[in-house]
């Protein structure tokens, strides 16, 4: 009898565990949409922060803007960090499950690979301070970016 109960319990417990893992991954990738809303928010709300992109192809330039404001490239470096803070929960979280084949996270990894193709801010950001700034996991990815994309070095 008491073996009975014992594999009904593993077999509760194994369940509970996948549930909570499944509840964890939905929590986890809401959370994920919530940045990319407010990304949108953003940039819908100041179309220059379109600027963070080096190939701004076809957002239209405004002749009145100056770029090279401090205050612009106070408020792009920040909306920079936006996107590196999410990215850091996503791939942070997530980069386990990116080993095991995780679709999901696979879409934030090449997401983040993109943003950091188009973006020089976002690259210049990540090696311009300590590294130990950002969590382990989410600087092992860019790494391995970095060493796949070598940048040319400047003359």
């Amino acid at each position: 009898m008491s073996l009975i109960v014992a594999v009904v319990s593993a077999i509760f417990a194994i369940a509970a565990y996948i549930r909570s893992n499944q509840a964890g991954t939905r929590a986890l990738f809401l959370e994920g949409q919530k940045f990319v809303l407010e990304i949108d928010h953003q940039l819908l709300a100041d179309p220059h922060l379109w600027g963070l992109y080096d190939d701004r192809d076809g957002v239209p330039s405004d002749p009145n803007f100056n770029p090279d404001t401090p205050l612009f490239r106070g408020k792009l470096r920040a909306f920079a960090y936006l996107h590196l803070n999410m990215f850091e929960v996503m791939l942070s979280e997530g980069s386990d499950r990116i080993s095991r084949g995780d679709l999901m996270f696979k879409m934030w990894r090449d997401y983040f690979h993109d943003m950091l193709k188009r973006s020089s801010v976002i690259r210049s950001i990540l090696d311009e301070g300590p590294q130990t700034l950002w969590n382990a996991k989410f600087i092992k990815i860019y790494n391995e970016w970095k060493r796949a994309h070598p940048r040319p070095h400047a003359p």
